[in-house]
């Protein structure tokens, strides 16, 4: 059945509530409407944004229509939409991959990416550059259902992480528990955010090679666990050592785009870092690169029931010397809020402000509700803005990601809406306090 697609253009807030309402600052760039029922309501997946034109994937609800995981739930499609800023949009691909799918610009062509449900031959997942016709993609060894867990491209190449359907995929609605997270090692998910492999695209969509790896992408915990600047792909991988406190070790790898081509070629650039933010459960939850810094973030388990967050951000040592990078500033580190997603420019890094919520829709668990947007300057300087989203559990944005300009301009994304901020409405503003 197909789902209502709206885009709405607000000059307004980004959000209905009434403190604060500060004039344009944001336009909702795209939506979906939020019916509650099964059968017509969805979620934003996958974003990607370029110039004016973006991807989404409009995913299947699964917190709704799957029983908060318990199954009985219907299959209901997962589409690929096209859409401009200010303008029409257009499902561009349907297919049944649960919400399982992936998408990115490779150039000015549309990639996509997707779990299909053949249970036939080692691999499930399909790749389509633009509209040639999808080929499989199959991993030398290792069985199972796979899926894609991210995507990066650019004007020459694309490369994908692949993970197990096994591992809970990043889920707006269902944000990860501690049931199912890839904070507290729970056995049923093969050792938090497995994976098995890696591949390589030219940029016509062809699969130039597809190899099995050592590293186990955090495809559950956090929006994006791949990250790219010109030079490099960055990843959230399980790390081999403790990280100094609570939380499960992670480590980012580094893979050269130019010469990578097997499993051999990730270095490590930046090992856990020291919780010091007094959760007891903590993991990464986003992920950003440019060719000056990569940016991460940590945050404590959801089910937690406490906030807490801390952002690092790593200096990247030389264009594409595969070298560490240098030691981490600590950008952030607080209990008065969570953190999801990351986004990078030139004198900043960008956070979505969350929080834990209560759920009272689907059993009255635990839920993620989104409070706002960060800026953390690489000088020390804090700001943020208060995107005014209140409602259900769930609303308000928990990825955020930027589009160069000029002007620059930050994405904000919450399970329904994406929403664009000036960078500049940031100046002097401290809505929500460190």
């Amino acid at each position: 059945m197909e789902r209502v697609v709206t885009i709405i253009l607000v000059a307004g807030c980004f959000g209905g509530g009434s403190d604060p309402k500060p004039p344009g600052d944001a336009t909702v760039a795209f939506s979906i409407a939020d019916t509650g029922n099964c059968t017509t309501t969805g979620y934003l997946g996958d974003v990607s944004i370029q110039g004016n034109t973006g991807l989404v994937v409009v995913s299947p609800n699964a917190n709704i229509c799957n029983n908060n995981g318990g199954g009985n739930g219907q299959t209901l499609p997962t589409e690929f939409v096209q859409f401009d800023v200010g303008g029409s949009a257009t499902t561009i691909n349907t297919q049944s991959a649960g919400g399982l799918a992936r998408l990115a610009w490779a150039g000015t062509t549309p990639f996509m990416s997707w779990l299909t449900n053949n249970n036939t031959g080692p691999s499930f997942v399909q790749a389509q550059f633009g509209t040639d016709a999808p080929e499989p993609l199959t991993l030398p060894s290792g069985g199972g259902q796979l899926t894609p867990a991210d995507i990066v491209a650019d004007g020459n190449g694309i490369w994908v992480a692949i993970g197990q359907v096994s591992t809970p995929q990043f889920d707006d609605t269902d944000f990860v528990n501690s049931g199912e997270s890839a904070f507290n090692g729970n056995s049923n998910n093969n050792g938090n955010g497995d994976a098995y492999g890696f591949a390589l695209f030219n940029l016509e969509g062809s699969a130039a090679q597809a190899f099995n790896t050592t590293e186990q992408w955090f495809s559950n915990s956090m929006p994006d666990c791949l990250a790219q600047n010109t030079n490099d792909v960055y990843g959230m991988a399980r790390g081999s050592n403790g990280n100094g406190g609570n939380g499960l070790a992670y480590e980012i790898v580094q893979f050269p785009k130019a010469t990578g081509s097997s499993d051999a070629d990730f270095t490590v650039f930046a090992p856990s870092q020291q919780n010091n933010i007094g959760a007891q459960n903590v993991g990464p939850t986003g992920l950003a690169a440019n060719d000056d810094f990569v940016v991460w973030t940590l945050a404590a388990d959801l089910e937690d029931g406490q906030p807490a967050c801390a952002v690092f951000a790593s200096a990247v040592p030389g264009e594409g010397s595969q070298s560490q990078g240098g030691t981490p500033m600590t950008l952030l580190s607080t209990s008065s809020f969570s953190c999801a997603g990351a986004a990078v420019d030139g004198s900043a890094a960008y956070v979505a402000i969350t929080k834990p919520d209560q759920d009272n829709n689907n059993g009255g668990g635990t839920a993620l509700s989104g409070l706002g947007i960060a800026r953390l300057g690489f000088d020390g300087s804090y700001a943020s803005i208060a995107t005014d989203i209140t409602g259900a559990a769930y609303d308000g944005p928990r990825r955020v990601y930027v589009l160069p300009g000029p002007p620059e301009q930050i994405v904000a994304v919450d399970p329904h809406a994406i929403g664009i901020i000036p960078a500049s409405a940031f100046d002097g503003r401290q809505d929500i306090h460190e």
